[in-house]
């Protein structure tokens, strides 16, 4: 007999997910800040393309493991037992295929270095970068199990571990003992580390519920099941570390630095986003009535739409003194890039929604040729804007290619679950209007000639009270929304 848990809510598991990404993001930008005034744009930006090495060569050889994990481990559910058997196969098999490749990196890090320069501050971060692949690569897979698991509680801890581990190392070997790019990249990977111990701790507890080893797939069908998600999900990693490293050999660190540090700002807007389609895409594995699935699907949609698109436009006023204060003077051109990715901004919401849903019902060749395109729509137009725009280059390169990646997968979700597009074209329209009001309102602020600081307070305050009314107007933020959130499917 299973092991069957009263099912937790759609909004319940989201706000812990939620939680999660605050604690992470909050980290990430104190640490940005922390970086970025310390090491200075060029050592930044050192520090920031051994990050994109890692996350390229972890995305490249992850092979789509972890969504094939989460994936399995959704379909047993609430068999928890079965559930917990498939995601411990899971990480051995991750485990078996990530040492291997970290432990490569760190024996070949002189030669990679060469391509970005070859100095000893290269090659010290890229052997760092090996160490960080692996505790990165295993605590992916691990973040993904915790939502499949519906121990949404596990990514707060987990978040909690890395940003608290990852923070205070940063402090302590780059502002306390003055260390460099490399040791803020080791600080970074340790910080994973610490969050693996309790992640495997909360995934891998036994329970006295029963086993169905039937139900377990070998390591070989994982692979074989993991193919086109691997493949449909490579594109997600080249939206930014294609760039840096396009711009890192073309331009050299500094030009990375520029670039890299507005980019994890503007990351931290995913906080809404993400945990949002983390709680939901499982569900649309275990939901079995297309209509129920249809309809959850379809006001999670409209709602991050709306506020993303609003997010994206209020945010063109305030770039410059979102910069200024939080990375100074030196990165002044770091404003330019945050205010032309308003359309990767605006598609925030929505995207990651419809990518994880379509991974959790199957993914389709159609999806992985929609990657493809959006891989060679970016790569092609950096090679293209980079040597004459510069750090603005790979920005737009990114909207152009977003804009595909939203597009196809928009197609690809209509076809498959069903998409009320006359209503979604509706909430786009509120997000242009919420966000426009909010953009008046931060424009007329900084006319008063505050300075950066006040600005940027006063700017962000007024400018959310403004896009809110709009939204609560145009009845965004209305009951059938708050009934989706309490959905228990």
């Amino acid at each position: 007999m299973s092991d069957r848990r009263r099912p937790s809510s759609f909004g319940g598991d989201a706000l812990l997910i939620l939680t999660g990404r605050v604690l992470g993001a909050t980290a990430t930008a104190i640490i940005t800040v922390i970086l970025g005034r310390t090491l200075g744009p060029t050592r930044y930006g050192v520090y920031a393309l051994a990050l994109s090495i890692a996350a390229t060569i972890g995305s490249v050889s992850e092979l789509g493991i972890s969504g094939a994990a989460g994936r399995a481990v959704a379909l047993v559910h609430p068999d928890e037992g079965t559930a917990r058997a498939i995601a411990r196969s899971c990480i051995r098999l991750k485990l078996a295929l990530t040492l291997p490749v970290g432990a490569l990196l760190v024996l070949t890090a002189p030669w990679v270095s060469r391509l970005f320069g070859g100095s000893n501050a290269n090659g010290g971060s890229i052997r760092a970068a090996g160490v960080l692949l692996i505790a990165a690569e295993l605590f992916t897979t691990l973040a993904g199990l915790l939502v499949a698991l519906r121990i949404a509680r596990g990514n707060v801890l987990a978040s909690l571990a890395k940003g608290l581990g990852e923070l205070a190392l940063i402090v302590v070997l780059v502002v306390i003992l003055g260390g460099g790019a490399g040791e803020a990249v080791l600080a970074t990977g340790l910080g994973y580390s610490a969050s693996l111990v309790v992640g495997l701790l909360l995934v891998t507890r036994r329970t006295a519920a029963p086993v169905d080893v039937k139900a377990i797939p070998r390591w070989g069908a994982i692979v074989r099941s993991a193919r086109l998600i691997w493949l449909a999900q490579l594109p997600w990693t080249c939206f930014v570390a294609v760039d840096q490293l396009l711009l890192g050999a073309l331009r050299g660190p500094q030009a990375v630095g520029i670039y890299d540090a507005p980019m994890r700002i503007n990351g931290a807007l995913q906080l809404l986003a993400m945990p949002v389609a983390a709680a939901l895409a499982p569900r649309m594995a275990s939901i079995a009535d297309p209509a129920a699935r249809r309809i959850l699907f379809n006001r999670a949609l409209r709602a991050v739409t709306a506020l993303y698109i609003a997010i994206g436009v209020a945010a063109v006023p305030l770039a410059a003194p979102v910069i200024a204060v939080a990375l100074g003077a030196s990165f002044g051109r770091s404003a330019d890039v945050l205010r032309t990715i308003l359309p990767y901004t605006a598609l925030l919401g929505a995207t990651p929604l419809m990518s994880l849903s379509l991974n959790y019902l199957g993914t389709r060749r159609a999806q992985v040729l929609v990657g493809l395109a959006t891989v060679a729509v970016n790569v092609v137009g950096d090679l293209l804007l980079i040597p004459v725009l510069g750090v603005v280059g790979p920005a737009i390169a990114t909207d152009a290619a977003f804009i595909v990646y939203a597009g196809g997968h928009l197609v690809l979700c209509s076809r498959l679950i069903g998409v009320e597009k006359g209503l979604l074209a509706r909430s786009a329209f509120t997000g242009v209007a919420a966000g426009g009001a909010a953009a008046l309102v931060e424009a007329a602020i900084a006319l008063v000639g505050l300075g950066p600081a006040p600005t940027l307070i006063a700017g962000a305050a007024a400018g959310t009270v403004a896009a809110i009314g709009v939204l609560r107007w145009r009845r965004e933020l209305d009951k059938s929304l708050l009934d989706a959130l309490r959905s228990r499917a």
